[in-house]
């Protein structure tokens, strides 16, 4: 089992209430799952890498401004 950080869980629980609330059409619109991907891909790095780090709040806003 992988452990992610609670900033990722977060992430996580807010792309999936949006797929939920969304159609399947606008969830594919808003590429929905290339951010749950990317936002994976940035928390697996932060510890290692920087510009990992920097990207997150960027994602964190993203997915709060999906509503």
């Amino acid at each position: 089992m992988e452990v992610h950080s609670k900033w990722y869980d977060g992430i996580v629980k807010e792309i999936n209430l949006h797929k939920d609330i969304l159609s399947k059409k606008d969830a594919k619109k808003y590429k929905l799952d290339l951010l749950l991907r990317v936002a994976k891909r940035a928390d697996s790095f932060s510890s290692e890498c920087g510009q990992c780090q920097m990207f997150q709040p960027d994602i964190t806003t993203l997915t709060q401004n999906l509503g």
